[in-house]
C-alpha cells in the first residue's frame, strides 16, 4: 500500500474549503491491521500515532494520524457535513480527559471509523475533512502526485504581505500575515511565480504577494502583517 511519508500539518493551519462537485461514491476508513501496536509520534513526544487504512474507487493506502487529528476530523464533519443525530457519532472527549486505557481508546476509533464508513459519501464535500483521508473530490488518493513536491525541502520562508486568491488548481490562496514555505523562486526575467508549500497545500502564487523572512522587512509592511494565525474559519 502506498504510504505517505510526509508530515501531516494540523489541520487548523490549512486552509478552510468546500468542493463544489463531489463524485467518489463510498469511503472505507479502519484502523490498519498492520498496526499491532500504537507508534510513538518522533523520539521526545508522547502523542500517540495510528495508522489509517483508506480505500475508495478500488484503490487503498495508509495515513498516519493522531488522536488529536481524529478530533479536528470529527469537528469539521459536524460543523459542515453532519448532525450528529444523523451521524450518531459521539463527539471524541478531549485527550486530557481520556481516562480510558490505550486499547479502549483504540476500540473507540475502530467503532468510529466503521460508523463513518456507513455514511461516507459524496456528501462529504467539506476540503479539511477530504484532506484528512487524503482523498480529492474525483476519489483519487491526494498526495499521489504531490508527494515529492511536499517533501521538497524549502529553500525559504516568507511572509504574505499582499492578498492572493487562486485563480486556478495548481494555485495557492494567501491571506496577509499568512507564512509560506518557499520551494521554487526562479529569477524575474524567467517567472514572476513562485512555487511553495502553504500548510499541506503545495501550488504557484506571484512572488510579490510575499516577502522572505530572512530578509530585512520594510517597517511598513512590518506594522501591516498581524501575527500569523494558523486557524481559520470557512
Amino acid at each position: 500500500l502506498p504510504f505517505t511519508k510526509g508530515h501531516f500539518p494540523k489541520m487548523a493551519e490549512c486552509a478552510h474549503f468546500h468542493y463544489e462537485n463531489v463524485e467518489f461514491g463510498s469511503i472505507q476508513l479502519s484502523l490498519s491491521e498492520e498496526q499491532n501496536e500504537v507508534t510513538k509520534n518522533g523520539c521526545e513526544s508522547k502523542e500517540l500515532v495510528y495508522l489509517v487504512h483508506i480505500a475508495c474507487q478500488g484503490k487503498s493506502w495508509i495515513v498516519k494520524r493522531s488522536y488529536e487529528d481524529f478530533r479536528v476530523l470529527d469537528k469539521h464533519l459536524h460543523l459542515c457535513i453532519y448532525d450528529r443525530r444523523f451521524s450518531q457519532l459521539s463527539e471524541l472527549p478531549r485527550s486530557d480527559a481520556l481516562k480510558d486505557s490505550p486499547e479502549s481508546v483504540t476500540q473507540m476509533l475502530m467503532a468510529y471509523l466503521s460508523r463513518l464508513s456507513a455514511i461516507a459519501g459524496n456528501k462529504i464535500n467539506c476540503g479539511p475533512a477530504l484532506t484528512w483521508m487524503e482523498i480529492d473530490n474525483k476519489g483519487n488518493h491526494l498526495l499521489v502526485h504531490e508527494e515529492s513536491s511536499i517533501n521538497t525541502p524549502a529553500v525559504g520562508a516568507a511572509h504574505v504581505i499582499k492578498r492572493y486568491t487562486a485563480r486556478a488548481p495548481d494555485e495557492l490562496t494567501l491571506e496577509v500575515g499568512d507564512i509560506v514555505s518557499v520551494i521554487d523562486m526562479p529569477p524575474k526575467v524567467l517567472s514572476t511565480w513562485w512555487r511553495g508549500k502553504h500548510g499541506f497545500q503545495v501550488g504557484l502564487f506571484p512572488g510579490h504577494c510575499v516577502e522572505l523572512i530572512n530578509q530585512k522587512v520594510p517597517q511598513s509592511v512590518t506594522n501591516s502583517v498581524p501575527k500569523p494565525v494558523s486557524k481559520k474559519h470557512g
